[in-house]
């Protein structure tokens, strides 16, 4: 991988954190400011799915989060870019897209196989 391609990923990278902290902070504000009652049944199951798929949304992100610090531990070791599981270089096509990814697609296919399988 160029410098210069390793540089656009970084930048993608600290754009998706920036992103999804933000994303983050305003959401909170959100339930922090949504402090009253439901009047009715309805309007309290409405307002528990609400909570319940933001939490979710929380969850997703902070994973997401986690990835992208190790895509950054991985740059500053100089090991980004090569998959976890067979060592191969992963295409920069595959990191434009997912750039926090560690697996290339053939490994990241037969752990999904797998997964169906055992399922």
């Amino acid at each position: 991988m160029t410098n210069k391609q390793l540089e656009f990923i970084r930048s993608t990278l600290i754009k998706k954190k920036e992103d999804l902290l933000n994303s983050s902070r305003h959401a909170f504000k959100q339930m922090m400011e949504n402090d009253q009652r439901p009047s009715d049944e309805g309007d309290y199951a409405v307002e528990e799915v609400n909570q319940y798929l933001t939490c979710t949304i929380q969850t997703r992100d902070r994973k997401c989060l986690l990835e992208i610090e190790k895509a950054f531990k991985r740059m500053e070791d100089g090991e980004y870019g090569c998959c976890e599981s067979c060592g191969e270089q992963i295409s920069f096509e595959r990191l434009k897209v997912q750039p926090f990814c560690s697996l290339c697609v053939d490994c990241m296919q037969d752990i999904e196989l797998e997964q169906k399988r055992l399922a």
